[in-house]
């Protein structure tokens, strides 16, 4: 097997396809799936029976009809070079990030186990404010693409119309109202299927429909911050709360820091004021850093994700950076 080494949760096998392809694909998943899974390549069939049992097996058609004549009930996916109704076969002929979706949708907590509570070490940051929605998506996706040249961050958004995915050039998928349904069914699900890649953040789509946010319940939001919680590959999650849902409140509870982001202007600052009494009651008496953030103007002339490098680098981004290297020292 060639592969990723050390602990890791899971195991996924592929073989029978082209060398080039199986070892870019191989590279892709253990870029996305880091230390959680141990990924490689299966060069001699002989050797499936050595494999663990909890091993997702991926490829080709013939490939998976050798494991499954070797082992009882294995957790097989077809790559296929035609569309299926079946399952268990995806299309190959698409992006990786379109597979990787699909084999985690499967397979969620394949392997996984009981969850690990990360919470100690996790550290969660909520941005929020009295701007726009795009003014927040703003400020908060360049935060959470400072910190990821750091350590690997998750990023989400409870905004309205955000207009993130399009906005990202992003490919249609599963969004939070995916996730927040599936977690109704099955509190022990893993985030894989629902994360997307925005170059170099985890993030979670907002919904589509941006009515699911008044749909939410304090349950939801509990079994949320427990699921993310427990994903130790996690270091920071940066929150935007465009919308505050029913339970909005345990997010404020969970940050160890909180960003109010404010407009300019005389006419905004009862809007400001009330927020900031809604923050504190939220608190409930928590020892919590709120900072108000006067924003710059926010400039968008780039497209998909060069628009990240270039808030990062204008002056949106150095007032981010100053208050996340203030918090870095502060600690």
């Amino acid at each position: 097997m060639v592969g990723g080494e050390g602990v890791q949760d899971r195991v996924i096998a592929i073989g029978g396809l082209e060398s080039a392809y199986m070892r870019k694909f191989v590279l892709y998943l253990n870029n996305r799936l880091g230390k959680q899974a141990r990924i490689g390549i299966v060069e001699n069939p002989d050797q499936i029976k050595k494999w663990d049992s909890e091993t997702i097996w991926i490829g080709s058609e013939a490939f998976i009809q050798q494991v499954r004549s070797r082992l009882e009930d294995p957790r097989c996916i077809i790559l296929s070079e035609e569309v299926s109704q079946e399952e268990c076969v995806i299309c190959r002929y698409q992006s990786c990030e379109r597979i990787f979706q699909k084999i985690m949708f499967l397979h969620q907590g394949g392997g996984n186990g009981n969850f690990s509570d990360a919470g100690n070490r996790q550290k969660w940051i909520a941005v929020t404010g009295d701007c726009t929605v795009s003014q927040l998506l703003a400020f908060s996706v360049t935060m959470a693409h400072l910190l990821a040249g750091r350590e690997r961050v998750l990023y989400l958004n409870l905004s309205e119309c955000s207009g993130m995915g399009e906005l990202f050039l992003m490919e249609p998928g599963p969004d939070l109202s995916d996730f927040v349904l599936e977690l109704r069914c099955d509190e022990k699900v893993s985030t894989d299927a629902f994360v997307r890649r925005l170059e170099q953040i985890d993030c979670i789509l907002p919904p589509e429909n941006p009515m699911i946010l008044h749909e939410i319940r304090e349950d939801d939001v509990e079994k949320l911050m427990r699921t993310v919680r427990s994903q130790e590959q996690y270091g920071t999650v940066v929150i935007a709360l465009g919308c505050l849902c029913c339970g909005s409140e345990f997010f404020f509870q969970q940050a160890s820091a909180v960003y109010h982001l404010t407009r300019e202007g005389e006419s905004f600052s009862e809007s400001r004021r009330a927020w900031m009494r809604l923050i504190g009651k939220c608190l409930k008496q928590q020892k919590v850093s709120v900072t108000q953030v006067s924003l710059p103007v926010i400039a968008a002339e780039s497209e998909g994700i060069h628009l990240i490098y270039e808030w990062a680098e204008s002056s949106l981004g150095r007032l981010a950076g100053k208050y996340l290297n203030g918090e870095e020292a502060a600690k």
